[in-house]
Parts: structure tokens; C-alpha cells; sequence
């Protein structure tokens, strides 16, 4: 009995080693795969600072981008008021609408005057008509230069 246990305990762990073996057979026979270069991208310079236009974006929503960028500093008055708060910049497609596209921009360093706190996002989304859509009111104090009390 003991030496029949000992036999089905190989059969059964001799195919799962065989397998092992072939896979890694297969995978050392594989080609090496080539990495192609990322595709270049183009970018925009939002407030001094360039910011690349993601590959996925539509272009109808990268001109748009391209279009505000040069204005925004005139739009948001509050961005010179408060440079230090001003962290990286993105460029996204939004998932609310069929039709727009966000600048995101991480906050840095806080603004207590308008309660702005260090690591908040606030996405700037830039309509069709050339304006800008802002949700948050902390972001919208921000863009204005006013406080939101």
C-alpha cells in the first residue's frame, strides 16, 4: 500500500515539473522583443511651463488646449498672485462630457487665504466656446485671485 501512495504522489508531481520545464523551453525560445521609441509628442506651455499634449488626446481638444494656453494667465489673474502654489500641470480628456478637455494642476503649497490645500488637484476644463469650467471652489478662488468666503 505504502509503495502504491509513493507512485501516485510522482505521477501526479511529474507533470506539473514537466510542465514547468516546457515553459520555460518556451520562453527561452522567444525572440527578444524589440522596444520601439514612444511616439513623440507634442506639447503646450501653459503659464511658462511645458506641458506635453497626451497621444490619446483628439486634436480638435489639443488645438482648444493650444488656443487657451497663451491666455490663461489673463483668464486666471489669481495664477500670478500665487505662482508658489502651482505644481505640476497635466492635460486630460474629461469624463463627463463627450466634449471636453481638463488642465489639472496639483497644488503644491497651500493658500490659507482661500483655503487651498497642499496636494489638492484642481481641473480647469476648457470649453468648446474658449472659457474655462470650474467645479471647485477653492480652484475657482484660485484662477480669480479672490478669496472664497
Amino acid at each position: 500500500m505504502k509503495s502504491l501512495i509513493v507512485f501516485v504522489v510522482l505521477v501526479a508531481a511529474m507533470p506539473c515539473a514537466a510542465l514547468a520545464a516546457t515553459w520555460d523551453d518556451m520562453l527561452k525560445d522567444q525572440p527578444a522583443v524589440e522596444q520601439s521609441a514612444p511616439a513623440e509628442s507634442t506639447s503646450v506651455n501653459i503659464l511658462g511651463k511645458p506641458v506635453a499634449l497626451p497621444p490619446s488626446l483628439k486634436p480638435s481638444y489639443g488645438e482648444r488646449v493650444q488656443n487657451v494656453a497663451p491666455n490663461l494667465a489673463s483668464m486666471c489673474p489669481g495664477f500670478a498672485a500665487h505662482p508658489q502654489a502651482l505644481g505640476e500641470w497635466s492635460i486630460l480628456s474629461t469624463i463627463t462630457s463627450d466634449d471636453g478637455v481638463m488642465l489639472q494642476v496639483r497644488i503644491a503649497k497651500p493658500v490659507p487665504q482661500i483655503k487651498l490645500p497642499a496636494g489638492a488637484n484642481c481641473f480647469y476644463e476648457v470649453l468648446p466656446n474658449g472659457t474655462l469650467g470650474i467645479a471647485k471652489s477653492y480652484c475657482q478662488s484660485l484662477c480669480s485671485g479672490k478669496s472664497n468666503k
